[in-house]
């Protein structure tokens, strides 16, 4: 229960016998492989605490990449409208509404119970009146989308190919937010799909950015995938010079 501080000004305090105990149990489920941030149950991201448990992803400093892209595309609007699709613990949805005050937010996921612990931090962080959750596969219940923006973090590790994941991840990470189908890319490739279905169904008008993040050594692949469907995009790195998201321009 000590702040990091407090830890330096009591370092020698010696601690009551059961917290001791507490303390020893802990260490034995880390040291089987549960993540930290599943066992204090927290995990920060863009400069927030989350809550996270075993019902949501956790999110990734890489991630935050999503929200600087998504930040630099809303400048273009007095009232940004943006669509998160796969919000997860809604890190991406809230850190936006956070630095985006007067923005309309609709967060979306497939998992049920990962919108439960997303509109919990919506909540921690006062920003549940402004996104609106709903449970849905992609866009299949999004309807006509009427924002300029549409950020999503899918699943890519593949389960034949592209399947970078530690063990620890495996073991405790929920399956739905990690595969995404053999190659990783079969999420983004269904999405890709109903984006320009929707479009040409004269939907999604005012649409001008699609963000997204994948994985390592995917660009190759997803490059012929988005070759497919898209004519303008473009790639950025993470901090760590590695391949990380993709940026499509709407005309």
């Amino acid at each position: 229960g000590y702040q990091r501080e407090q830890l330096i000004i009591r370092g020698h305090d010696l601690l009551p016998e059961e917290r001791e105990e507490q303390f020893v149990n802990l260490l034995e489920t880390r040291k089987s492989g549960k993540s930290l941030s599943y066992i204090t149950r927290r995990k920060e991201f863009y400069g927030l605490e989350f809550y996270v448990d075993e019902r949501c992803l956790i999110p990734r400093p890489e991630t935050e990449l999503l929200v600087e892209l998504a930040l630099k595309a809303a400048q273009e609007f007095s009232e940004p409208r943006i669509l998160d699709i796969g919000t997860g613990s809604g890190a991406i949805a809230i850190a936006l509404a956070k630095e985006l005050p007067h923005a309309r937010i609709t967060a979306v996921d497939i998992s049920e119970k990962a919108l439960e612990v997303a509109q919990m931090n919506a909540e921690k962080h006062g920003v549940k009146g402004r996104i609106q959750f709903l449970q849905s596969d992609l866009l299949e219940k999004v309807g006509d989308y009427d924002g300029e923006i549409i950020v999503s973090n899918l699943p890519y590790i593949g389960r034949e190919k592209f399947a970078f994941v530690e063990k620890e991840v495996l073991e405790n990470e929920p399956e739905v937010a990690l595969f995404g189908g053999s190659d990783g890319l079969e999420l983004y490739q269904r999405l890709f799909g109903q984006v320009v279905k929707i479009r040409k169904n004269g939907g999604f008008v005012p649409l001008t950015r699609l963000i997204g993040e994948f994985g390592f050594l995917q660009r190759e692949t997803l490059t012929q995938i988005l070759n497919k469907f898209f004519v303008q995009y473009e790639f950025f790195q993470d901090l760590a010079g590695i391949d990380r998201a993709f940026m499509v321009t709407f005309n």
